[in-house]
């Protein structure tokens, strides 16, 4: 990487860092080695001298739950990219969050979905597909309202995903996806599964999601993906819908997060027992 005027005094590991914090909002340091941008101790170095520039923010979880620090771009780590990208001739600007991160519950279902969405493009780029507009609940909102970066209302139903994100699949087809990670909560339980799959399933019996973003008729109709956080959780939602009828759940399909790390697009279950290809 040649370095741009400004970026002299930082290496590639942290532009890396940054552009990477850009992109997913939300980073451990488990979840950058994965990008291939160093070792745990090259990446923990990397992060601690980009904080003590005010570059990133972190929220330091207690360590007796053995859950790894969160890193996110602060403003001023935005406005330098901003810099970096003016100084190449591009305008660009990068949304930060404006609320300080909420450690809890919730905080590990954002780095799950993060986790997903990596596993996205690190798929797309070792087989050839495209990723094109990715957009997850915690982004800031485009239009800067005061509601989830993916809400989309149609008819009067709303729907708010975890993640949305549109491809180009290798034989040059067109998908759309909402992904909905499931973490199973402190419990480790399917409740809030459950309790949102009729409505869930409604938005996709209706078409909501195609026709809130104008997706092409002459497209697949968008897909909804239960990602789970282990094998006991996706188990447990199997036995649930088992068996269900219906033209709906051909576009509702269910994996694990760890296959999904590994292969995004195998190992999909549907409702009808058949696994295999995200694309079929």
């Amino acid at each position: 990487m040649t370095p741009r005027p400004s970026s002299t005094a930082f290496t590639a590991r942290h532009e890396a860092l940054l552009e990477a914090l850009a992109r997913y909002r939300f980073l451990t340091i488990p979840l950058a080695v994965r990008l291939g941008v160093g070792d745990r101790s090259r990446v923990r170095e990397s992060l601690a001298e980009l904080e003590t520039r005010r570059l990133v923010n972190v929220a330091r979880r207690e360590k007796s739950l053995g859950k790894p620090y969160v890193f996110t771009l602060s403003a001023r780590g935005a406005a330098l990219l901003e810099e970096w990208a003016a100084e190449g001739g591009e305008t660009r600007t990068v949304p930060v969050r404006k609320s300080p991160v909420r450690v809890g519950a919730g905080l590990d279902q954002k780095l799950c979905t993060v986790s997903a969405l990596m596993a996205l493009d690190a798929w797309a780029a070792r087989e050839g597909a495209s990723v094109g507009r990715v957009v997850a609940e915690y982004d800031p909102h485009p239009q800067g309202l005061l509601q989830a970066a993916t809400a989309v209302e149609f008819e009067g139903v709303k729907y708010t995903a975890d993640a949305l994100a549109q491809i180009r699949a290798p034989d040059g087809e067109e998908w759309l996806f909402a992904l909905e990670v499931e973490t199973g909560g402190i419990e480790g339980r399917i409740d809030n599964f459950r309790a949102h799959l009729p409505a869930r399933l409604e938005v996709f019996s209706s078409d909501v999601l195609d026709n809130a973003l104008g997706w092409p008729e002459t497209n697949r109709a968008a897909r909804c993906l239960f990602i789970f956080d282990t094998a006991d959780l996706l188990a447990a939602a199997q036995r649930l819908v088992a068996g269900s009828k219906g033209d709906v759940w051909r576009k509702v399909l269910l994996n694990t997060l760890p296959n999904v790390e590994r292969d995004f697009a195998a190992g999909w279950w549907r409702a009808d027992g058949t696994a295999g290809s995200l694309f079929r």
